[in-house]
């Protein structure tokens, strides 16, 4: 005997005034099949409610929790497509490991699902970004649900017995309480765990064995690696239930507890075979979380966040936790928003920071669960729900809600990481209601379809909470001045069908024939549920539109519809999105500021300041002018960047992502300003070592004797092919929605590491025109007449955008394009963090880039290596000679971080689809524990 084992006796035959009886609960449905119909099903319904949701040419990818995983697949796909995996994003300008820390490497399971749908499908579209938007759309959706409900399966199936019951919940579930994650608003793909971790918390607290709690273990590295700082918000969420099912469990702990200090010392001694899993759980944890212990390490000191505290200091203070702020949702609001589907206008603009809507239908199982489900574990919901409840309070608070921050302040470990209400009320809420839900189902079909009598106290007493809640509804809402018509018809009508619900049922508790009773009962229920699956759709609308289009967005489109660009805004005012462009193109896009401009035409576009990825070669300096804070940090040698205005004006001036210069002088005397200020940054620099350059006292006097003449300006020579509409080579008409759009091969000579672009300077290097007719650049499928696109929409292609009733008579068309290098640069090999390319200069200088200095630069010119330099207060430069030289810059070499994070990616999600696999093969009878 060994400490397992006798606790795992201890646990289930010592408790002391609870009698639990055991309930053998077999299932003859095929667990995959059910849940893989239940998701489908789910999906459908949840199409029929929002027709967008299956529409093909829709993308479902919308601003909020869609787009975090979106842009990290986007960077998945860029690096496997240029093969390596890249710690560096030049568009960020921010080391991947920052991302990674923060976010994750998003190869959970359901990205490794997009990853290799968009794989097998990307070949049968004509664009990358539009191939990734599409199957993205699909995937992603799909396979959250299919994860979400193998978890649920799990959780629920320890509370019923009836496979019909098992699916209608599952159903309902991803229907109605996870329209948040299908709509994209709320969600991630992070909450899809919760159910799985809180069936392995269940399992080991009825069953205190090894296998259950390395189980347990397993599954909290997968959740941390998918999103490491995410993960400690669901912990806040699985201390609740871990608190409050100890306080369930308390007599039973206090037990085995006992048997635990009195037992001899032979009892502590572990088996060789519990030995082994202990240590095999202890490699794949270490597989797992290894690398962000790595990153952390190696990149703690490289990012700034600016004046504001954050998160991470003092985190364990217990004085600390109450001083911090916290964002709550007004508890009083918490039944009237539950169930109306009518929002204000107040609470659209706070959606994530205020109650969610559940419907009646909800609140009404959840009731029937909680009173009339014999079966003790429905407390550690109850107490869970109420904990979460009152941490939703301030923390200064004398009350209960005090008492349950002064508890959590003391026993969770995580405490510090959580700050808003959104991320462990509404967003947790429905996962906790998940259990009381399938609890409220099986009462019914037990009442309805097997004969069981339920108790006329129960039912009263459930009817009189739901009574008691729709009338303070109502007069919460009277007073609150949100009442509306359709409010008004929401709660009239739910009033009825639950007063036609209680009428049947008292029919039915009379009535001897069962099969009138049971369809008349299921048409009620399916009406009702029907009814708030409409209600979800009307709640979600106006937050949809206040969330899913920027405003600037809107005003500009507003604004440019007398002059319309490649501008396409879907039904309702729906998302704009913008169609990334294809990898393999020119990395030296000029910078992207949008304090100057505001561009409007991409076919897609999310919001202006999230207008990032590796599929986009520009750098949205506007970035770099905001103060730095926790949620925004930016690279150390960034820091200036908000405060310094000799910095910003340098910027603007110079937007570039890099720039050749003559001469460098020390960095002290206020050098840098006096640069900037004479306009000299094309011929001078300034360099952090006062060693290696001149310094001089006066910089007049020292430019007069060492600069002569002007800047040596960018030469890009142009030329321009022409021919006729019809007799381009591999030519092919498409008719658009708006426009006849026309795809021709480019010349041979053309450069292939450029394409057009509409965000940036280097605009002006491709030009084209039909006729005497210029046409405009688009970025993406042309949607608009008279446009063009070169390699964003099809690579390696030239597409033009006419109107749908032209002629194709003889009309000659022409492109304009550089001829030969693009100042002074020809790319020879180019990947994320990796570039290859040739540099001619007939003079010595310096050559400036426009990243961050940072040590883990390395920096080779014609195979050897060179000293880098930090240039001009904050960049990247190092000394050039004359003459033609092969030059590669490089970050983070010769480290083995890459291939660690894409093993631990493959043992976490194959890990777990095999654990998961498992448990659900497991055809062990469940026990349930119902009270006496």
């Amino acid at each position: 005997m060994n400490i397992f084992t006798d606790l795992k006796g201890a646990s289930l035959n010592l408790s002391k005034g609870v009698c639990f009886n055991k309930i053998k609960v077999g299932f003859t449905a095929n667990p995959f099949f059910l849940i893989f119909l239940s998701s489908i099903l789910s999906l459908v319904i949840f199409g029929l409610i929002n027709p967008d949701f299956l529409k093909f040419n829709v993308s479902q990818i919308r601003f909020g929790e869609y787009s975090i995983p979106y842009i990290a697949n986007f960077n998945n796909i860029s690096n496997f497509l240029q093969h390596r995996i890249g710690l560096w994003n030049s568009y960020d300008q921010m080391p991947f490991a920052y991302h990674i820390l923060c976010d994750g490497f998003n190869l959970s399971i359901v990205k490794l699902s997009i990853l290799i749908n968009y794989f097998i499908f990307s070949p049968f579209f004509e664009s990358l970004g539009v191939a990734l938007h599409r199957i993205f759309s699909i995937f992603y959706p799909l396979t959250c649900v299919l994860v979400q409900s193998t978890g649920v399966y799990l959780l629920i199936r320890r509370f019923a017995s009836s496979r019909w019951v098992i699916f209608f919940s599952l159903v309902y579930i991803n229907v109605l309480l996870s329209y948040s994650m299908l709509y994209g608003t709320g969600v991630g793909d992070m909450y899809i765990y919760i159910p799985f971790l809180m069936h392995f918390l269940l399992k080991l607290f009825e069953d205190f064995s090894l296998n259950n709690f390395l189980k347990l273990i397993f599954t909290g590295a997968v959740v941390a690696y998918v999103s490491t700082i995410e993960s400690l918000y669901i912990y806040q969420f699985i201390h609740a239930v871990l608190l409050s099912a100890i306080v369930v469990n308390f007599s039973r702990i206090k037990n085995a507890f006992s048997l635990f200090i009195k037992r001899p010392p032979s009892f502590y001694k572990i088996s060789f075979d519990q030995f082994k899993k202990c240590l095999m759980v202890l490699i794949l944890l270490c597989v797992i979380l290894g690398p962000y212990l790595y990153l952390a390490a190696h990149n703690s000191g490289d990012y700034y966040f600016g004046p504001q505290k954050t998160r991470f200091e003092n985190i364990f203070s217990i004085a600390e936790y109450f001083k911090r702020p916290i964002f709550y949702a007004k508890q009083s609001h918490f039944l009237a928003n539950s169930m109306n589907p009518i929002i204000s206008e107040s609470n659209v603009k706070a959606w994530a920071l205020d109650w969610h809507f559940l419907g009646v239908l909800t609140i009404f199982l959840t009731i029937v669960g909680a009173i009339t489900f014999s079966d003790r574990r429905k407390y550690i919901f109850l107490l869970a729900i109420l904990m979460l409840f009152l941490l939703n309070t301030e923390r200064n608070a004398i009350s209960l809600g005090g008492l349950a921050h002064l508890i959590n302040a003391m026993t969770n470990p995580f405490k510090f990481a959580v700050y808003s209400f959104h991320m462990i009320g509404a967003m947790t809420l429905p996962y906790l209601l998940v259990s009381l839900i399938t609890m409220g189902f099986s009462s019914i079909y037990e009442a309805v379809f097997k004969q069981r009598k339920v108790s006329g106290k129960q039912i009263a007493v459930a009817v009189c909470f739901l009574g008691g809640i729709m009338l303070y509804c109502g007069v919460f809402n009277y007073f609150e001045n949100t009442l509306s018509n359709g409010l008004i018809s929401y709660l009239g009508i739910s009033s009825l069908v639950f007063a036609a619900f209680l009428a049947v049922w008292r029919m039915f508790v009379r009535s001897k024939t069962l099969f009138i009773k049971q369809t008349v009962l299921f048409s009620i229920f399916i009406s009702w549920f029907a009814y708030e699956a409409l209600a979800v759709s009307l709640y979600m609308r106006p937050i949809l539109e206040a969330m899913l289009v920027h405003p600037l967005i809107l005003n500009e489109a507003q604004r440019d519809l007398e002059n319309p660009k490649n501008i396409r805004i879907h039904e309702h005012g729906g998302p704009i999105y913008y169609d990334y462009q294809n990898p393999n193109i020119y990395p030296f896009r000029y910078y992207f500021n949008s304090q100057i401009y505001l561009p409007m035409s991409g076919y897609f576009m999310t919001e202006v300041l999230n207008m990032i990825g590796s599929f986009v070669r520009y750098t949205n300096l506007e970035r770099y002018f905001y103060t730095a804070f926790k949620h925004n940090p930016v690279h150390k040698s960034y820091q200036i960047f908000a405060e310094d205005g000799w910095m910003q004006r340098y910027l603007i001036r110079e937007n570039r992502m890099f720039y050749f210069a003559e001469k460098a002088v020390c960095s002290r005397n206020n050098n840098f300003q006096a640069i900037v200020s004479r306009d000299l940054n094309e011929k001078l620099i300034t360099v952090a070592d006062n060693t290696l350059v001149a310094c001089p006292d006066n910089l007049d006097d020292w430019v007069g004797k060492n600069l002569k003449g002007e800047a040596e300006k960018p030469i890009v020579e142009m030329q321009c092919k022409g021919g006729l509409l019809n007799s381009f080579p591999s030519t092919r008409f498409d008719r658009g929605e708006f426009v006849k759009i026309y795809s021709m091969d480019l010349p041979d000579n053309f450069p292939r590491e450029i394409s057009s672009t509409i965000f940036t300077d280097d605009a002006q290097f491709l030009q084209a025109s039909i006729g005497n007719v210029p046409l405009r650049q688009t970025q993406g499928k042309p949607v608009l007449p008279m446009s063009f696109d070169v390699q964003n929409y099809k690579t390696n292609k030239l597409s033009i955008g006419l109107p749908l009733d032209f002629n194709e008579p003889q009309i000659p068309i022409q492109i304009c394009y550089p001829n030969g290098p693009i100042n002074g640069i020809k790319v020879l090999k180019y990947q994320p963090d990796y570039l290859e390319f040739l540099h001619e200069k007939s003079k010595e200088g310096w050559l400036i880039f426009h990243y961050p200095f940072d040590k883990k630069w390395k920096v080779e010119i014609d195979g050897r290596r060179t000293e880098i330099f930090k240039v001009n207060e904050a960049f990247l430069g190092f000394p050039v000679s004359k003459g033609s030289h092969k030059i590669t810059i490089e970050y983070w070499p010769d480290t083995a971080l890459r291939l660690f994070l894409v093993l631990a990616g493959l043992v976490s999600s194959i890990g777990f689809i095999v654990l998961i696999y498992f448990e659900l093969k497991t055809r062990k009878n469940v026990t349930q524990n119902s009270v006496c």
